[in-house]
């Protein structure tokens, strides 16, 4: 340190400097060259008195007093200065770039006043700490302290915008209110960008840039002072420590620190970009700095949700189908809003962020397909495979043989609907409706005509013998089986047709074989049509489940078998009206649902 402590020794000894001295304090508060001598003002009349009532603070450019601003009876902060020319230029000169700086998170100026004793700047009054203060109390969390770091960057940023540099920016000099205010105060060495750079040390050593021990300062220097009070808010202690040579020889050095393991290290990051010791290696404006800090505060609060996504997506492994869907809704919800957050930063980060953003995307998206993966299976035994391949499907990471699973399930699925709907369509009336009236119609028509001839014209007036029954039944077969034939040929072919058709030709048959029994056995007329009868009853009966004609038939059937056993010489009859009632019914039956339709 002895060669840097030589070649500085003269600049500050001429500054009145020890260099065993507080390297936290400011030093150099002076009025830069060729800016002139800021005029005094005049004094308070009696429309502007100030009660001055305590001290508040003493530092090395003035005194702080809590004071009572009587025309408006408001308590404010005055400053006042030593006495002497260049400690109230100085003042005034603090007093009138505040004056200009009308900003949230600045302090307001209210007035400046000058009484037998100097110039009296009247400042909003702060109830509260100094951040440095507030930095030291147990208990408030690193995130507040960046949300107050976000609004110093923001009261800098105006600053530069109106061509003001504060060069002095640390903790104590960052005031914090009671209800949430953050200020920054003690413009003393500030400088307006358009002002000639002077050769004298100004600003507080602990947190200094480097081009400052050569008098230089720009919006970058600032920069650095940021980096500066952020090292603290990170570690407890100034980025340059020990007393002033010391600090001095750390400020110019400048060299990239590591950080403890419990620092964040996208923050080391930031910290160590912002102090970097070439200026166009820092960040190129406070905006940029800021948006830093904004970036990792998005990343505290998508690491916040994904650990409650986590939380949900535990709790959904253990809970039953009544909260199973509300957990997963919002632990998805949460992964997806922290990748939609995280996944961007990635692409904007430096290289030494880039590593653990990259880990907490993996992270999200780990978890995320956990849970995914959870309710597929969930979804699987529900029975819902769709469901579950859907989810495999939306995995970064989908596993394969939960897929194979799903897909099998979703296969088997497909399967058994097309089963079940192979089955319904069989079952389905509606299917070949049309085909089947028409084969109806065929059929009653061709029943009724045979029994028509053979009742009134081929054999009028005769007994009926078994060998006449025998030839009707025979015919009657024939004729149903060519309709038969025609319509499944030409018709729809489920299993309602297939068993109306089924039953008419083994009615039919049974009815044609056990007439020609008759005639083989000499059986006689009345056993024969009873036994017709009674076939035509269990076809109606079988008929039932697929037509509704089945009923009818059977108690048609059923009356014709009584009306045997009543009075035998009449079964003839009664049978040619069975043979002629039911074709008719049909024929009108189809008739009256055609005109519906239509």
């Amino acid at each position: 340190m002895g060669g840097l402590v030589d070649e500085l020794g003269a600049t500050l000894s001429a500054q009145e400097l020890d260099l065993q001295g507080d390297a936290k304090a400011t030093i150099g508060a002076s009025i830069p060259t060729g800016s002139g001598s800021p005029s005094l003002v005049p004094e308070a009349g009696v429309d502007e008195p100030v009660e001055l009532l305590s001290e508040l603070g003493r530092g090395g450019m003035g005194v702080v007093y809590l004071a009572q601003q009587t025309a408006l009876q408001r308590e404010v902060a005055a400053k006042r200065c030593a006495a002497s020319p260049r400690a109230m230029q100085a003042l005034i000169r603090e007093a009138r770039i505040m004056g200009s700086l009308e900003h949230p998170n600045i302090v307001p100026v209210h007035a400046l006043l000058s009484d037998e004793e100097g110039p009296l700047v009247v400042m909003k009054k702060v109830a509260g700490v100094s951040w440095e203060e507030s930095l030291a109390i147990p208990g408030v969390g690193l995130e507040r302290h960046l949300e107050v770091f976000v609004q110093l960057c923001n009261a800098v940023a105006y600053a530069h915008s109106r061509g003001v540099i504060h060069r002095d920016i640390k903790p104590s000099n960052v005031l914090l209110g009671e209800y949430g205010e953050v200020y920054l105060a003690d413009w003393g060495i500030a400088r307006r960008t358009d002002e000639k750079s002077s050769e004298r040390i100004a600003g507080s050593p602990s947190y200094m840039a480097p081009e400052m021990i050569r008098g230089y300062a720009d919006e970058r220097t600032d920069v650095y002072l940021l980096g500066s009070t952020l090292h603290q808010v990170l570690t407890g202690e100034p980025r340059h420590r020990g007393p002033l040579g010391e600090a001095i020889e750390s400020v110019r050095a400048s060299t990239s620190r590591e950080y403890p393991r419990g620092v964040p290290v996208d923050l080391a990051a930031v910290c160590n970009r912002a102090c970097a010791a070439d200026p166009a290696d820092r960040f190129r404006d406070v905006a940029e700095l800021r948006g830093a800090i904004r970036a990792h505060l998005r990343l505290r609060a998508t690491r916040s949700l994904v650990a409650t996504a986590e939380d949900r997506a535990r709790r959904l492994a253990r809970a039953d189908d009544a909260e199973a869907d509300g957990l997963f809704t919002e632990a998805r919800f949460g992964f997806e809003q922290a990748l939609g957050e995280l996944e961007p930063m990635v692409g904007r980060a430096d290289e030494a962020v880039r590593t653990t953003l990259a880990a907490e995307v993996e992270r999200a998206v780990r978890s995320r397909d956990d849970l995914l993966g959870v309710m597929a299976r969930r979804q699987l035994d529900r029975r819902q495979p769709a469901a579950a391949l859907a989810l495999v499907d939306a995995m970064r990471n989908p596993d394969a043989e939960l897929r194979a699973n799903a897909v099998a399930a979703q296969e088997a699925g497909e399967a058994d609907r097309a089963r079940l709907s192979r089955l319904e369509a069989d079952q389905d009336r509606s299917v070949g409706a049309g085909a089947r009236m028409v084969a109806q119609l065929l059929l009653a028509v061709a029943v009724l005509v045979v029994t028509l001839l053979f009742a009134f014209v081929f054999a009028p007036r005769r007994d009926p013998t078994p060998t006449r029954l025998s030839i009707v039944g025979m015919v009657v077969f024939v004729v149903i089986a060519l309709v038969v034939a025609v319509w499944r040929r030409r018709g729809q072919w489920n299993l309602v047709n297939r068993r109306i058709a089924q039953i008419a030709v083994l009615a039919s048959a049974v009815s044609m074989l056990q007439r020609a029994v008759a005639v083989a056995t000499d059986g006689d007329t009345l056993h024969v049509l009873m036994t017709d009868a009674f076939v035509l009853g269990m076809a109606g009966l079988m008929l039932a489940p697929f037509h509704r004609a089945g009923p009818a038939l059977t108690v048609l059937s059923v009356g014709v078998v009584g009306v045997g056993l009543w009075d035998g010489s009449s079964i003839d009859e009664a049978f040619v009206g069975l043979s002629v009632a039911v074709p008719i019914a049909l024929l009108v039956g189809s008739f009256l649902k055609r005109a519906r339709s239509t």
